[in-house]
């Protein structure tokens, strides 16, 4: 006979954000209802923005986190994002993910005003290779494109963000840092490499 396994973690967790959201009139039976939701749902983001440092189970912070990764959820969310993402210290791949989660979450709606506080988070090693969810968020601050730039020249040596430093770089169609592209010419990542050569052909061709 097979026994269903109950996670407690997750049911109560999950119990408690549904029950909160009853509150302002969103039934769901828990926060993946909203994560798949095709309708909007504002009234809830406040909501989750104060759940967010309050459940434990990994899979329900990290729904709270992809439920948040929603734009207009700045002005009641953006505050909460940060503060768990400069809190969570990840023992296991579960809780590296969850704080991925919730970078992404922070880059789809910060704003130029923000560029300091983000480069800050994204030069603070201790945050290891989630805060590259971060680096989105550089490519949509208009005005500090060439701050920008810089940084991600300095965050190429960061292995944990090679990668997305680099195809970032080549989004912006950065020049001027063949210095840096040499090295990653042989990289083992055959997508650096890749990223590497177009940089350098766009200097030379």
């Amino acid at each position: 006979m097979n026994v269903p396994v109950i996670n407690d973690s997750i049911d109560r967790d999950d119990a408690i954000v549904a029950k909160a959201l009853s509150h302002v009139g969103i039934v769901v039976e828990g926060v993946y209802d909203l994560v798949n939701s095709a309708n909007p749902y504002p009234e809830a983001y406040a909501i989750l923005a104060e759940l967010l440092p309050k459940v434990q189970d990994d899979r329900i912070k990290e729904g709270i986190a992809r439920a948040l990764t929603i734009r207009d959820a700045r002005k009641d969310a953006l505050h909460a994002l940060v503060s768990e993402f400069k809190r969570i210290s990840p023992k296991t791949e579960s809780q590296m993910y969850v704080k991925w989660s919730i970078g992404n979450a922070i880059a789809e709606m910060v704003i130029d005003g923000d560029y300091q506080e983000i480069a800050e988070l994204l030069e603070e090693e201790s945050h290891g290779w989630p805060r590259s969810a971060l680096i989105s968020g550089l490519l949509r601050m208009k005005n500090h494109k060439d701050s920008s730039r810089e940084l991600l020249v300095r965050l190429l040596d960061d292995r944990n963000l090679t990668p997305v430093a680099l195809a970032a770089l080549v989004r912006l169609k950065a020049t001027g840092i063949d210095h840096k592209l040499q090295s990653l010419l042989n990289d083992p990542d055959k997508t650096v490499q890749k990223n590497a050569r177009k940089l350098m052909t766009n200097r030379h061709g």
